[in-house]
């Protein structure tokens, strides 16, 4: 039996996450079976699709507009479709192992309900060195 990934992005979409992308071909040219769950939207359609292999599921998504209750909002919203469409891709594939890609690092709050199913949680930090960079030298990066 294949171990099977649910992947959660949160800030970008599948396929154009370059980061998120690779890692999902990688598990599944190593035999995983990966579904990736992410925001609607970017220039990939809408709904469910496979691509490349890899299950692909787009949950409806909130803008932020830049305001406190717009990010709050953007953030409820997104951890609970993310929820339930993780129960739905639980119910209709499965999954052992749940992968949290941030920013924002909030995802761990819906693997938690997952972990009494026994699904492992991965926390996956994106680019933690160009922040620290910017923070300390205080200019931009391309």
């Amino acid at each position: 039996m294949k171990t099977k990934v649910l992947i959660i992005v949160e800030n970008s979409y599948y396929p154009a996450d370059p980061r998120v992308r690779n890692e999902a071909l990688t598990l599944h040219a190593n035999g995983y079976e990966v579904t990736v769950l992410c925001p609607q939207g970017g220039d990939g359609p809408q709904g469910h699709q496979v691509i490349d292999g890899i299950r692909v599921y787009r949950h409806p998504q909130f803008r932020h507009r830049g305001t406190r209750i717009g990010y709050f909002r953007e953030y409820c919203g997104a951890l609970f479709w993310e929820f339930l469409y993780s129960c739905w891709i639980y119910l209709r594939h499965g999954f052992h192992v749940m992968q949290g890609c941030n920013p924002p690092d909030d995802i761990f709050l819906i693997a938690l309900a997952f972990k009494l199913l026994g699904v492992k949680y991965i926390f996956d930090h994106h680019d933690a060195s160009p922040e620290l960079y910017v923070s300390r030298c205080g200019h931009g990066h391309q």
